[in-house]
C-alpha cells in the first residue's frame, strides 16, 4: 500500500500489529500517508471528562475547588498546583497516564480492525516523561524554530521527514 512504501522510505519498520510513529506533526504526517492519529491530548481529555472514574478521583485527592461549576476539570487551576509541586504532578500522572494508555490501545485496536495495513501516528507530548518510548516502532522529532513553526509557508512533515526539504 502506499502507507506502506511510505513507511519504508522514511525508514519506519513495518510491523502490522504496531506500527506507530510520533511526532506532534503527526495530524498532517498521517494525511499525507493516508494513516491514522492517536493523539495523547485528547485522550487525557477524555480521560477526565465529567463524569469519569478518573476525574472522580481528582476530586478525591485534589478536593472540589478543581472542577468547574459544569463539573469539567479546572484545568487552569489545575496547571498551577502541578507546575509549582512537582509531588502534586506525580500524584495527578498516576491517575490520568494509565487511562490515557488504555485509550490509546483501544483506538489502535479500532484502527487496525478497519484498516490493518494503516500506519498509525501516535502523538504523545510526554512520551519519554511517561515512560511510552518502548511501546513505539520510532520516534521522528520535528524541530523547528519559531518563526518557522509559525510561517505561512509550511511545509509538509513528510518532506523534512523524506529529506525533500531541511528546516
Amino acid at each position: 500500500t502506499d502507507s506502506e512504501a511510505v513507511a519504508r522510505l522514511a525508514g519506519v519498520r513495518v510491523h502490522p500489529e504496531t506500527w506507530r510513529l510520533v511526532t506532534p506533526a503527526s495530524p498532517h504526517l498521517a494525511a499525507e500517508i493516508d494513516g491514522a492519529t492517536i493523539d495523547a491530548d485528547a485522550l487525557a481529555h477524555e480521560a477526565v471528562a465529567p463524569g469519569s472514574p478518573a476525574l472522580e478521583r481528582i476530586r478525591e485527592l485534589f478536593g472540589p475547588d478543581f472542577l468547574l461549576s459544569d463539573g469539567g476539570l479546572d484545568r487552569k487551576k489545575m496547571a498551577a498546583c502541578v507546575f509549582t509541586h512537582p509531588e502534586r504532578r506525580k500524584e495527578l500522572e498516576a491517575i490520568i497516564h494509565p487511562r490515557v494508555a488504555e485509550l490509546a490501545r483501544e483506538r489502535q485496536n479500532q484502527i487496525q480492525r478497519a484498516r490493518p495495513n494503516a500506519l498509525i501516528v501516535y502523538n504523545v507530548p510526554l512520551l519519554f516523561e511517561a515512560g511510552l518510548e518502548k511501546t513505539v516502532d520510532r520516534v521522528v522529532v520535528v524541530a523547528v524554530s519559531e518563526a518557522a513553526r509559525f510561517s505561512p509557508f509550511q511545509r509538509s512533515p513528510l518532506d523534512v521527514l523524506l529529506g525533500r526539504w531541511t528546516l
